[in-house]
């Protein structure tokens, strides 16, 4: 948090209690909202105070009317044994991409299902209910990137998360990839939607440990019982 944030905070009457930011106001849900995401979910709107406002704006929220609606979410991916892998996802850059991803956590699609391609020093793909690279959630959604005609400007640097896809442009489903270093050569040829904000040693624990070379003749496969496992991924507003 910046120090003008914090100042903006403090103004309004906030107090801060080291991790975490306390309010009784009712106005105020929605940047309790914002510092704690895993305690208010389904708070999504509801402030018209001209502080609040400045820093719901600097968050990339969007006031219409009478409510407020955020353009970022985030998500985490619980992974089994391992910690809890939270990325940003930026719908203003991946609208389509966001929803579709943000859909699927949110019905259980990903619950249990595996990253069943690890390259390392390149990326860990998962999602993929067949576990064998070629399935789906049974629907296809546009791909947002600049080869498809779209100005996605998220790069595919450390941590970066993106949909997989085959060569089809518009072929990306439930199938999605973190990378693990930088691969920026893949920039507007598949659909970024978001970045690793905390957790990215997890991302370099499976990927240094378990991860395939470049040149895997099996093209970076994970035997189904060293997989790693995706408990459950949960969504919310940032």
């Amino acid at each position: 948090m910046s120090t003008v944030e914090r100042d903006s905070l403090v103004s309004l009457g906030w107090i801060d209690e080291g991790e975490r930011w306390r309010s009784n106001a009712t106005k105020h849900v929605v940047l309790y909202r914002l510092y704690n995401p895993n305690e208010f979910a389904n708070n999504h709107h509801y402030t018209k105070d001209a502080g609040e406002r400045d820093i719901l704006v600097s968050k990339g929220w969007k006031y219409e009317g009478e409510s407020w609606y955020g353009t970022e979410y985030y998500a985490d991916i619980e992974m089994k044994d391992l910690g809890t892998i939270t990325v940003s996802l930026d719908a203003t850059a991946a609208p389509k991409t966001v929803d579709n991803f943000v859909k699927l956590a949110n019905k259980g699609f990903y619950d249990g299902l595996t990253f069943h391609r690890i390259i390392k020093d390149f990326m860990m793909q998962g999602g993929d209910p067949l576990g064998t690279g070629g399935g789906g959630s049974g629907e296809n959604i546009i791909g947002e990137f600049a080869d498809n005609g779209f100005d996605n400007p998220i790069s595919h640097t450390r941590g970066a998360i993106s949909m997989a896809r085959s060569s089809d442009p518009n072929s990306a489903s439930s199938q999605f990839f973190i990378c693990h270093k930088d691969v920026t050569d893949l920039d507007g040829h598949y659909a970024t939607f978001g970045n690793v904000i905390d957790g990215i040693e997890i991302v370099d624990k499976i990927c240094d440990e378990i991860g395939k070379p470049a040149d895997d003749p099996n093209n970076g496969m994970i035997d189904r019982d060293k997989r790693p496992v995706i408990s459950k991924i949960t969504t919310g507003l940032l």
